[in-house]
């Protein structure tokens, strides 16, 4: 499911906020994100987050930050990026080209039986 945290979570922006300033203080950006996301997971109850940055042309993506980071490997954009060439249809594409949240149900099964999803196979289990 691709949304918007704010429009579902409205109490989740001051607990952001602090985790944020606690962290850009001392760390590297990457280090804000990422403990950006882990505040958004715990607050929200998600199994993860993720922080993307998408170029001018809206076309190719970034991670720049990750919760729980260790299900997020430093090539997950790489191969992100590979399945977006076989033809797999991302969300977050879909949600920025339309400026709408995107939710999809069973999108894990969806993902897992798609081959042109296979270079993130191992991260869906």
């Amino acid at each position: 499911m691709v949304r918007d945290c704010f429009d579902v979570f409205p109490h989740a922006i001051p607990t952001l906020a602090t985790a944020a300033a606690n962290v850009a203080y001392a760390r590297s950006l990457r280090d804000t994100l990422d403990a950006i996301c882990a505040q958004l997971v715990e607050t929200a109850g998600l199994a993860g987050a993720q922080i993307f940055l998408v170029d001018a042309s809206g076309t190719r993506m970034r991670v720049h930050g990750a919760a729980p980071v260790d299900r997020w490997p430093q090539d997950f954009a790489v191969r992100l990026e590979e399945a977006r060439h076989r033809g797999a249809e991302l969300s977050s594409f879909e949600a920025l080209r339309t400026g709408r949240p995107v939710a999809s149900r069973r999108r894990k099964a969806q993902m897992l039986a798609d081959p042109r999803w296979a270079p993130l196979h191992d991260q869906l289990d």
